[in-house]
């Protein structure tokens, strides 16, 4: 096998492109996934050199550990909770925020908190850098050869409501879903709900956003949201649950939604 180690950026999406079987790599968390699962890796590409472990209010590189995330001063709290949700701390200080993203797991602990943070995914790729929304990203995350670079978070003061349904801490979950949301004169202006181990990826709640945007506090109906909610999933059987426990889920984590919402505000 080979073991690259670009200086730049340029130089990792010209190795990815020219060697066949070559993977990125950080942490590593994610490579040793597809080798117990028996793929062939012809080459591994460091991202090591390629600055990409910093963390800002606004921004996070994507190399930052999830350990780091977890408890760095600056990163949100709704952000910091879900690395803290991952496993053990020496997979956290391994494991990074681009290689958890880049995998594309529907029952990522992080992917969920980032959309409905309205993160911006920011890539590499050959015609130069670009930049979109993380909830356009999930539904088609582009070619292989693109590079994730990091994530902007454009909101830093949104609020948002997660939960983490597993059978033990440490196992993955069997749902995990996240709202993000603006409140103002008691109505939410803005909103952002997605939805983990309801498809084969994460999926945006795009309808039930919607459905959010605009409305009251005191007229939140939980049963309303579930039924524009199971429109747009297709919940997956596994070891861990069925697909119609995992509706049920759903259903619990929105009404304890709309309980928190009018208690709170």
């Amino acid at each position: 096998m080979k073991f690259f180690k670009p200086d730049t950026t340029a130089q990792a999406l010209k190795l990815k492109k020219n060697e066949s079987g070559s993977h990125f790599i950080a942490g590593g968390t994610q490579i040793n996934s597809l080798f117990s699962a028996g793929k062939k890796i012809s080459a591994l590409i460091s991202l090591q050199k390629l600055n990409l472990c910093k963390i800002k209010k606004d921004s996070i590189g994507a190399c930052a550990s999830l350990e780091d995330i977890k408890t760095h001063p600056k990163v949100h709290k709704g952000l910091a909770e879900a690395a803290s949700h991952l496993a053990s701390r020496n997979v956290r200080n391994m494991a990074t925020i681009g290689g958890n993203i880049a995998s594309q797991q529907s029952s990522s602990d992080m992917l969920p908190v980032l959309v409905s943070l309205n993160a911006q995914i920011v890539l590499a790729q050959k015609n130069g850098r670009k930049e979109l929304p993380l909830k356009n990203w999930i539904k088609s995350p582009g070619k292989n050869g693109d590079l994730i670079l990091g994530f902007k978070l454009p909101d830093p003061d949104i609020k948002i409501f997660q939960k983490k349904y597993s059978r033990t801490k440490n196992d993955l979950p069997i749902l995990k879903a996240a709202v993000g949301y603006f409140i103002k004169d008691g109505n939410i202006v803005r909103a952002y709900a997605a939805a983990g181990c309801m498809a084969p990826i994460v999926i945006y709640l795009e309808k039930t956003s919607s459905m959010l945007e605009g409305a009251s506090i005191e007229t939140l109906d939980a049963e309303s949201l579930f039924e524009t909610a199971k429109q747009e999933v297709k919940p997956i059987d596994d070891i861990r649950a069925s697909a119609l426990y995992r509706m049920k889920l759903l259903k619990a984590f929105l009404a304890d939604f709309t309980e928190n919402m009018k208690t709170t505000y």
